[in-house]
C-alpha cells in the first residue's frame, strides 16, 4: 500500500545490528473475519503508529522486515498466530510488547513476545502442525456423531476435490491428519471435536474440508458454515515458535 511505502522514506535507516522479534498474536472473534492481508495491514498500521524504530529493507521499493506465519481463513480464530519484525534499535521486550498492544485492536492482543537471537529460518519453514478446537451445531444424538466419526478415522484413504476459481485437484485428507478427531462432549446443541492436522512442504488440509467431508460423505448433514473453527496451537517439530 502507498501509505507503507511513504513511510518507509521517514523510519527506512541502515541498521548495523539485527534486532529480530517474534510474537504470539490472537485472531480473536472480533476481526475474525478480516481477510488475511487485512490481519498483516493491522498489524504493519499498530507497529508503524507505536513509534517504534521499525526497519526497512532497502532498495527502490522499501518495505518493513516483517513476516507472519500462515494465512488463517476468513472466519476462523486463532490463539497462536506468529509474527517476525525487526526494529532498527534495541529495545526491551516488554517495552516492545507494550507499545503494540496499546495500538492493536480487540482480539489482536499480543500474547507472548521474544527477541531472537542468532539466525533464524523463516517462519512458514519452521511450521509443521496445527491443532483445531471445532464446535459444530448438531441437534442429533451424541452417539451418531461420535459413530460417523469412529468411521472417518479408521478409513484408511479419503480423497477430497477441492475447487478454486481457477483449479480443482483431488487431496487426500488422510495423509494430512496428524491427529484423529476426537469428540470431546455437547455443550447445547453444539458437539466440541478437536483434531490436528500437518503442514507440509506439498500442502495441507483446511479444517473446513475435513468438517465438509464428515458433513456430506459421512451423513452428519451439519452446516458447515456455521461452524466455530479456534486454532490453538501452532507448533514446529512439537514445540511452540516461542519456546
Amino acid at each position: 500500500p502507498t501509505f507503507f511505502k511513504s513511510q518507509a522514506k521517514i523510519f527506512s535507516q541502515p541498521s548495523s545490528q539485527k534486532n529480530l522479534y517474534r510474537i504470539q498474536i490472537r485472531k480473536g472473534s472480533e476481526i475474525a473475519f478480516l481477510s488475511h492481508l487485512d490481519y498483516m495491514n493491522v498489524f504493519m498500521s499498530a507497529l508503524l503508529r507505536s513509534k517504534l524504530p521499525a526497519a526497512y529493507s532497502q532498495g527502490f521499493n522499501p518495505h518493513l522486515k516483517i513476516s507472519f506465519a500462515s494465512a488463517l481463513g476468513v472466519g476462523v480464530t486463532s490463539e497462536c498466530e506468529y509474527v517476525e519484525f525487526e526494529l532498527t534499535e534495541k529495545i526491551p521486550e516488554l517495552e516492545v510488547a507494550k507499545k503494540l498492544n496499546e495500538q492493536l485492536p480487540r482480539g489482536a492482543e499480543i500474547l507472548r513476545l521474544k527477541k531472537v537471537f542468532g539466525k533464524s529460518q523463516a517462519l512458514t519453514t519452521q511450521i509443521d502442525f496445527s491443532r483445531w478446537e471445532v464446535l459444530i451445531p448438531f441437534e442429533g444424538e451424541l452417539k451418531i456423531f461420535e459413530d460417523a466419526v469412529q468411521k472417518f478415522n479408521e478409513t484408511r484413504e479419503i480423497i477430497f476435490e477441492r475447487v478454486t476459481p481457477k483449479k480443482s485437484r483431488e487431496i487426500e485428507i488422510k495423509s494430512y491428519m496428524a491427529e484423529s478427531v476426537r469428540v470431546i462432549e455437547k455443550i447445547g446443541g453444539e458437539i466440541l471435536i478437536k483434531f490436528g492436522t500437518k503442514i507440509t512442504l506439498e500442502g495441507t488440509i483446511k479444517p473446513s474440508e475435513v468438517l465438509k467431508v464428515l458433513s456430506e460423505e459421512f451423513k452428519l448433514n451439519f452446516e458447515v458454515t456455521s461452524a466455530k473453527i479456534k486454532r490453538v496451537a501452532l507448533l514446529g517439530r512439537g514445540r511452540n515458535l516461542l519456546d
